[in-house]
C-alpha cells in the first residue's frame, strides 16, 4: 500500500533508506496520517510545524 512504510520495521531499516526514500517515507507518514484521521471523523490541524488532532463539532 505504501511504497518505502510497508518496508520499514525498525531502525535500521531507516538507516539504509537514502534520502530520496525518506522523502517518499515522509510522504507516506503524511499520507497515513490523514487517511487516519479522516477515517476516525476528526480534523487535522498543522501549526508551526506540529500536528494535533481535534474532535470534530459538527
Amino acid at each position: 500500500m505504501y511504497k518505502i512504510l510497508d518496508r520499514v520495521n525498525n531502525t535500521e531499516d531507516l538507516r539504509k533508506l537514502n534520502i530520496d526514500e525518506k522523502k517518499e517515507l515522509a510522504e507516506d507518514i503524511r499520507k497515513l496520517i490523514i487517511e487516519t484521521v479522516s477515517k476516525n471523523g476528526r480534523t487535522l490541524s498543522i501549526k508551526f510545524g506540529s500536528c494535533r488532532t481535534y474532535n470534530s463539532i459538527t
